[in-house]
């Protein structure tokens, strides 16, 4: 793991804050001196940097500077339309979406995919380290998420993980497709064992739980996202 060091540019303000907190050596000030109004600022920066959520401008840049293929970028582009689509109209229903975390996290879903390709390591989770090493928790936290979902979501709200994995599975390539066309591409191109197929069913079974959630709130038909 590399070791942060004070005025290394790839460390920001609010990770150096918390390094100032913890050594009473490096507090501004020093000792006796520091006030409560700056350890209480220098917090403040911290939480506000935790909840940063990057614009779809933002996204953008930061997809090209990762050098994601392009037709990932077009499957993230779909991916990101079906999301915001479903989450505006959950709203609608009541529901407590953040569009722009939404946004986010569907557009960088697949930020280090590219270079997965190669090295064979797990995209949702590279992803995950690559944002909370930026300072987007919150759209990690959504990555890491984007093809398992950590936890059993609640039967009565959706959240900003559920929505951004179902999209993932509505989008094959660049083209919005049913589940049943989406998985039975995925056991195609990787069921090519029993133990690749079980999981496969067990992601299908977890997904088909979402679809019915959301379009039991929604009360429209599943396939009415084919005329996006």
């Amino acid at each position: 793991m590399k070791r942060l060091r004070q005025g290394d540019p790839s460390v920001s303000i609010p990770l150096m804050a918390v390094v100032a907190l913890g050594n009473p050596a490096k507090r501004p000030g020093n000792g006796e001196r520091d006030s409560l109004e700056k350890k209480v600022f220098l917090r403040r920066e911290l939480g506000a940097h935790r909840k940063m959520i990057p614009t779809r401008e933002e996204c953008l840049r930061l997809m090209g500077q990762y050098g994601m293929l392009e037709n990932i970028i077009h499957h993230s582009l779909e991916v990101a339309k079906v999301a915001l689509f479903l989450s505006v109209e959950l709203n609608k229903k009541g529901q407590r979406i953040d569009l722009g975390l939404v946004e986010a996290a569907s557009l960088l879903h697949d930020l280090t995919k590219t270079e997965c390709l190669k090295t064979k390591e797990d995209h949702a989770q590279t992803g995950f380290q690559l944002l909370m090493g930026m300072g987007y928790e919150k759209v990690g936290e959504v990555v890491a998420q984007h093809i398992w979902l950590g936890k059993a979501g609640d039967p009565s709200s959706v959240s900003e993980e559920e929505i951004v994995n179902y999209a993932d599975k509505r989008v094959m390539h660049d083209r919005i497709v049913s589940l049943a066309e989406r998985f039975s591409d995925l056991k195609e191109r990787y069921g090519k064992h029993q133990r690749a197929m079980d999981y496969l069913e067990r992601l299908q079974e977890e997904i088909y739980g979402i679809e019915n959630k959301i379009f039991f709130i929604l009360q429209i038909d599943p396939n009415d996202l084919l005329h996006l």
